[in-house]
């Protein structure tokens, strides 16, 4: 009868420690799999263990990640700006250098026909 009854309690025991453990561990999985998907990390874990520790150094690793990720995204939009502005300088160069050889043509082509004068 001992015996059963020290059978349950390790069983309920060993259902709480494994609660205690796997709990936390489930709430790291879920926010990494929110953070790869987008989301800004949130690990409210706060334990003085191995757990806790894992916990702040994803979250501190996932917080990196994601301001590099939107400093990235800044400079890129600046760059595509920055694009966008020289790409219209380039065209409006090219029809001015147009109009030139236009004009200087049409002035090549009028010396041509004219007499020469001495």
């Amino acid at each position: 009868m001992i015996v059963i009854l020290l059978i349950f309690v390790s069983i309920f025991l060993a259902a709480g420690f494994a609660n205690i453990l796997i709990r936390p561990l489930k709430l790291i999985a879920h926010n990494l799999e929110s953070f790869i998907l987008g989301d800004k990390p949130s690990l409210p874990i706060h334990r003085s263990d191995e757990i806790g520790t894992l916990a702040r150094a994803l979250e501190d690793m996932a917080n990196n990640v994601f301001t590099r990720h939107q400093e990235l995204q800044t400079l890129n939009d600046r760059l595509e700006d920055e694009v966008e502005v020289r790409t219209r300088e380039v065209h409006q160069n090219l029809r001015l250098m147009n109009t030139i050889s236009q004009a200087q043509t049409a002035f090549i082509g009028e010396a041509r026909t004219q007499p020469a004068c001495l």
